[in-house]
């Protein structure tokens, strides 16, 4: 909108309800990060470097969101007929296929961001549109495997049991949208099952707690495991005894006045900024406590660093 786009804007209606506090936020965190930029320019005596786009430009950009669910085709120009497929990969995510229709032929395109992994917790397995003629994906792994789900929750019961063992907290940098949900959905699973010690959970992240709530508004998403506990016990996995959500900054800087061992989840995924800073400030250099990536850490970035261990 800020570059003068005034098309509709098409996606699936999670994607819509979560585009709401996304957008909003990233809009605030990219003029708060440039006004810190643009001093370092100002004594270099450059020009200063302008926003992607400004919270001015959010509402308007949200009224020109046009809304389709999956497996519902609609035309989006004449003789081209678009469908949208779950992605599995995230709430909303899709594989969006365009079909084309010219001069009695016919050519079906197949487009996606990320694809989720079967048999994760939440959301359904990915969709597999068929009789595509181009498929063009997003790749970020697509030159390794991931291991098995077993072995992945096995190692998080591991390295849970562990920490609290010493006496230590978990403390984990974790994507406010997607990761944290399910990293939240196993810890639940853990815990039911008695698989590791009982201890309190902690989600420090406003947008991680705001886009659970979106979450929640769709379990027509869910797989139906997922949504047989979120509809008959209680809203599970989302809301549970051990599970708090920290909301103001006090109540996020009291959490390391506490001595008892726990779980801390909070943002960024990649430690580039939020209040994950002040907890591994806090925590890093206690050997009792253990710090756990479980999201993709870009070249470059803090989380990056760490995790190829660096010390200082």
């Amino acid at each position: 909108m800020s570059r003068g786009f005034r098309g509709a804007i098409h996606l699936t209606p999670a994607t819509a309800d979560l585009s709401r506090p996304l957008l909003a936020d990233s809009a605030f965190l990219m003029e708060r990060d440039l006004e810190h930029v643009n001093r370092g320019l100002q004594a270099k005596k450059q020009a200063p470097r302008q926003p992607l786009y400004r919270p001015a430009d959010v509402v308007p950009t949200l009224e020109r969101f046009e809304a389709h669910g999956y497996r519902e085709p609609w035309a989006l120009a004449e003789g081209v007929e678009v469908e949208y497929w779950d992605a599995g990969h995230i709430l909303g995510s899709a594989v969006t296929t365009f079909e084309f229709r010219s001069g009695g032929r016919t050519l079906r395109l197949g487009m996606s961001g990320d694809l989720g992994r079967p048999a994760r917790p939440i959301l359904r397995d990915p969709d597999v549109p068929q009789g595509v003629d181009v498929l063009v994906l997003e790749s970020t792994y697509g030159d390794r495997r991931h291991p098995g789900e077993v072995e992945t929750v096995r190692a998080l019961q591991e390295t849970v049991t562990r920490t609290i063992g010493r006496g230590g907290r978990l403390i984990v940098p974790s994507f406010a949208v997607g990761r944290t949900q399910e990293l939240v959905a196993t810890l639940h699973d853990l815990l039911e099952r008695h698989a590791v010690p009982d201890v309190p959970i902690f989600v420090d992240s406003p947008l991680a707690r705001v886009a659970t709530g979106v979450y929640q508004q769709h379990p027509e998403c869910f797989d139906a495991e997922t949504h047989d506990a979120f509809v008959n016990h209680g809203g599970a996995p989302f809301g549970f005894a051990r599970l708090r959500y920290v909301s103001s900054a006090e109540e996020s800087k009291a959490l390391n006045e506490r001595t008892e061992p726990c779980i801390v989840i909070a943002a960024s995924g990649m430690c580039e900024g939020g209040r994950i800073l002040h907890h591994l400030r806090f925590g890093i250099g206690d050997p009792r406590n253990t710090l756990l990536f479980v999201g993709f850490q870009a070249e470059g970035t803090l989380g990056r660093r760490l995790r190829d261990g660096a010390e200082s």
